[in-house]
């Protein structure tokens, strides 16, 4: 999916692929400063499994901003949703019950 280039709040969480993106994380993480996310493809590795862990710089978490921002030139800002809070609300819906 195209991210828009101006002030929006994520409701899921997304990796992102083109374009780079300038968050504010400070409602997850308490963090004052704005983080710069660069496309998965930038530092990946042939191979490599993708985890969120590992991939934290690539990935916008729900509940995060968007600051007005835009791709290079004319590059699109672009991500692929991984999570959504109903998903998850599922899975753990369905492991209580277990």
């Amino acid at each position: 999916m195209s991210l828009p280039a101006n002030q929006s709040l994520l409701s899921f969480d997304a990796v992102l692929i083109s374009g780079s993106c300038i968050v504010n994380e400070g409602m997850l993480t308490g963090e004052s400063v704005p983080v710069i996310k660069c496309p998965l493809t930038c530092e990946s590795t042939p191979g490599e499994v993708f985890s969120i862990d590992l991939h934290k710089k690539h990935v916008l978490f729900s509940g995060t901003q968007i600051v007005p921002s835009r791709g290079f030139g004319n590059e699109r800002i672009r991500a692929v949703v991984i999570r959504t809070g109903q998903i998850v609300f599922l899975i753990e819906d369905i492991a209580d019950k277990t």
